[in-house]
């Protein structure tokens, strides 16, 4: 079985899904850099040469490749879940976990690491703001069909154990 982490940019998917590798006994993947070691390039460089319709399109060909395992975490993208019918195909592979953190924790965490992030270039705070409320309106259908839900700003690995023990109880 596979486990994949959905969420937005920030929500932890790639420091709880290392954490998850270990805890399972899993090997752990983060598409971002799975993405950039199969082309060459960072995400910032494909991003700004070749655009976002064209990352979006090299996280489908990843996913697919990484469905193709078997026992791996892989920590998606932020948008992964919303393009290509991206979040169906997690579903029928493996057992999503969707990391739901607030609009105001999310502010706060990209306020630090918004320069690395592609969609976050040149935003104020205000700006940053309105733009996480207005995408986490357009992806929360597609985060929410996630198999299982972990609602905190502050999760542990451990509570994410739990939550999926749970599901598949």
């Amino acid at each position: 079985m596979n486990i994949f982490l959905v969420g937005f940019m920030a929500s932890g998917k790639t420091t709880l899904g290392s954490q998850l590798g270990t805890l399972l006994g899993m090997r752990y993947v983060d598409m971002d850099e799975y993405i950039e070691q199969k082309n060459g390039d960072t995400i910032r460089k494909i991003f700004v040469t070749k655009g976002e319709a064209y990352f979006r399109n090299l996280e489908k060909i990843a996913l697919a490749d990484l469905t193709k395992e078997d026992g791996v975490i892989v920590a998606t993208g932020g948008g992964s879940a919303c393009f290509h019918n991206n979040i169906d195909e997690m579903n029928e592979h493996g057992l999503t976990v969707y990391l739901k953190v607030s609009t105001e924790e999310l502010v706060k965490r990209l306020e630090a690491t918004k320069i690395d992030r592609p969609l976050l270039w040149g935003k104020s705070s205000n700006e940053l703001t309105v733009y996480i409320t207005e995408m986490l309106k357009i992806r929360e259908p597609f985060y929410s069909k996630a198999k299982v839900v972990v609602p905190s700003d502050n999760p542990l690995a451990e509570d994410i154990v739990d939550a999926i023990r749970h599901h598949l109880k």
